[in-house]
């Protein structure tokens, strides 16, 4: 029927929403530049004008560093002033499977000519998503700013797998890291370390589950997203006994109420317990058996909430099976209505649509929706994104008796705003919606569409209908309907009207790598490396003084005290020519000769300078560097593994 988000591929498909006076502009609405190729590419392009839009053709070039070059046009229909001013905004969306990984330049042309303006073009990087192993090797907890999580990769420190307590940046992209929230739910046995909050409390648990979605939810259409470590140490919590005024790990309170709901009995209390007797002792592992239970079934839950947001995401716990579509499971619906007379007519056209699937709705306007009331009870345990209790509906919830369909947008729907509004939940989160939307996206008779699970209130799911204007509102309820009906696909792919490929026709300028004139393995890794005359003396972690002549022989070998582990001198950069160090690496060893000077990186990458600051070598050793120095002309690094390696730069090194 019709297309609701307009989103479109490359096979890139194509829809109008509005810009500026003979204006084109292009965004890139997923908020970051760095991409894998494991994704899509959203590029979104604003066209305007003080006159109507002609229908015309939109011609997108993707231009390599190497040259390469995709061309692709579109037809775009005409577009009528409103007002003074005509705006569109056309959505396309590259496949990054289909891109090698290299540096690219979008640019737009529309109107029948090229312009030349920098709002035309925007720059983006696409980096593989293949890791070098599928071995995980994690910092887990990870506090790493944006500028360190540039130096933390496979080439850098070596980590390939973030469990990060900071946002993600385009750094993560670039060097080559997945990650995982870290303790999106929180830490210690209990939650919040609050003693009175049980696994088996469901007020406790709902909460919990909120947390990992309001944290997951902005990060889900990355491509290095590949989960979420929930918890830190859970464990069953302990009480005083209601007997003995011990405080003990049995008979809590809300373990107790739990078994009776749903066993109609009083669990045997532990102190009454009889070892000797088989029915007493059967009775008692019956009641742990249930109590283990509700660790399990809290995974369950939680994975349960981030399979549906993202199919395939690891909560590194528990699989969840058998759940089921929205409208399949839920018949009653409660349609959240922003202000204003567009959005009121296009609730009840919703309304009207989707009784006949048995689907009823209840229509009330947002302003109405109050905060969730807690009781006396609720409140003890009660816990959400920002702790416990509060007065906001982010703390408690909105008062909502089941699902519920939110329309309009986070002007004049203060529910949907809880989802749609940047920054809302934190300083650092953007919007949980899967786009950034403003005042051109999802543009003029664009709508976006978003499912959520809890960020709304306990275990409720919505889906958000947002547009800003009627036609934006037609679409979303129409493509829901779409959804209800079961209609595939809700947007199907325009492909181009035309479209060239030009291949890339040049190699990239790289250093070439250092030639191997010997090596020779060490009893232990170097920690210093001195040059006698023509010999080469190395002490080893083991406390051996070892003596290398100029072919690579071993002359002789003496044993020692074991050696101290030193700090790696400080080290000065300041000579060399800063635009050619390596981004994303930390140097940490330097070794100057007379016509070179060496950089050898954390994680084993080796630079060579000349004196005019050109670099003459790079290369990716195979283990992080222990020392290097200079012998004559060659280059003498040691290996983290103990081997010795003579390294022969390609002359002159003078940077002639």
């Amino acid at each position: 029927m019709r297309n609701p988000l307009g989103i479109v591929w490359l096979l890139v498909a194509v829809m109008p929403t509005q810009s500026r006076a003979a204006e084109l502009k292009v965004l890139l609405p997923q908020g970051r530049a760095a991409y894998q190729t494991n994704e899509r590419i959203a590029v979104s392009v604003v066209r305007s004008d003080t006159e109507p839009l002609p229908a015309t053709d939109l011609t997108m070039t993707v231009s390599g560093e190497d040259d390469s070059q995709l061309v692709f046009a579109f037809p775009l229909a005409a577009v009528a002033a409103e007002g003074d001013l005509a705006r569109t905004t056309d959505h396309l969306s590259l496949n990054g499977r289909l891109l090698r990984p290299g540096k690219y330049t979008i640019e737009v042309a529309a109107h029948g000519a090229v312009s030349h303006d920098a709002a035309a073009r925007t720059e983006i990087e696409v980096y593989s998503h293949l890791r070098k192993s599928s071995y995980r090797i994690v910092h887990w907890g990870s506090p790493a700013t944006s500028e360190q999580q540039a130096m933390m990769g496979e080439d850098g420190l070596g980590y390939n797998l973030l469990m990060n307590s900071r946002p993600p940046s385009d750094n993560m992209v670039r060097a080559g890291l997945d990650f995982m929230g870290s303790c999106l739910m929180g830490g210690m046995h209990q939650h919040d370390g609050r003693i009175e909050c049980d696994w088996s409390d469901p007020y406790v648990t709902g909460g919990a589950v909120q947390r990992a979605m309001v944290r997951a939810y902005p990060y889900r259409t990355w491509g290095n997203m590949i989960g979420a470590h929930l918890h830190d140490e859970p464990g069953l919590t302990y009480a005083k006994h209601a007997h003995t005024g011990q405080f003990v790990p049995y008979d809590v309170p809300q373990q107790r109420a739990a078994y009776r709901r749903i066993f109609g009995e009083e669990p045997v209390w532990y102190d009454e317990v009889r070892p000797d007797q088989p029915e007493s002792l059967a009775r008692w592992t019956a009641v742990n058996d249930f109590r283990l239970g509700f660790m399990e079934a809290f995974w369950r839950q939680a994975r349960f909430a981030l399979e549906k947001m993202k199919p395939g995401y690891l909560s590194v716990t528990q699989s969840q099976y058998a759940w089921w579509a929205l409208f399949q499971s839920h018949k009653a619906f409660t349609i959240v209505r922003g202000s204003g007379e567009e959005v009121t007519v296009a609730a009840r056209c919703l309304a009207e649509s989707l009784e006949p699937y048995d689907v009823h709705c209840t229509i009330m306007e947002a302003a109405d929706v109050k905060t969730r009331q807690l009781t006396e009870s609720e409140k003890k345990t009660w816990t959400s994104y920002g702790g416990g209790a509060g007065d906001t509906p982010l703390a408690n919830g909105f008062d909502l008796p089941g699902p519920a369909i939110l329309i309009g947008n986070a002007q004049n729907n203060p529910v949907l705003a809880a989802v749609a509004q940047p920054k809302k939940w934190h300083p650092e989160m953007p919007s949980l919606m899967p786009y950034e939307p403003d005042e051109l996206v999802p543009g003029p008779g664009r709508a976006m569409i978003g499912w959520h699970m809890y960020p709304i209130g306990r275990r409720l799911e919505t889906v958000s209908l947002l547009a800003n204007d009627a036609r934006g509102l037609r679409e979303a309820v129409g493509t829901l309907m779409e959804v209800v009906a079961g209609l595939q696909p809700l947007t199907p792919l325009a492909q181009p009207s035309r479209s060239n490929i030009v291949a890339a026709n040049k190699a990239l300028p790289k250093p070439p790598e250092a030639d191997l004139a010997w090596q020779c393995a060490l009893p232990d890794r170097a920690v210093s490396i001195d040059t006698q005359g023509d010999r080469v003396v190395v002490s080893t972690l083991d406390g051996s003084s070892t003596t290398i002549d100029v072919q690579g022989n071993i002359v002789s070998r003496k044993a020692a005290i074991a050696a101290r582990i030193e700090t790696p001198p400080a080290v000065n950069l300041d000579a060399l020519p800063k635009e050619a160090m390596l981004a994303g690496r930390i140097a940490k060893w330097t070794a100057a000769g007379a016509q070179a000077t060496a950089v050898g990186y954390w994680g084993g990458t080796l630079q060579v300078f000349d004196k005019a600051g050109n670099v003459r070598a790079r290369q990716q050793l195979p283990q992080d560097v222990a020392g290097m120095a200079w012998h004559d002309e060659k280059l003498i690094v040691g290996l983290a593994d103990g081997r010795l390696l003579a390294l022969r730069i390609a002359s002159p090194v003078s940077g002639e």
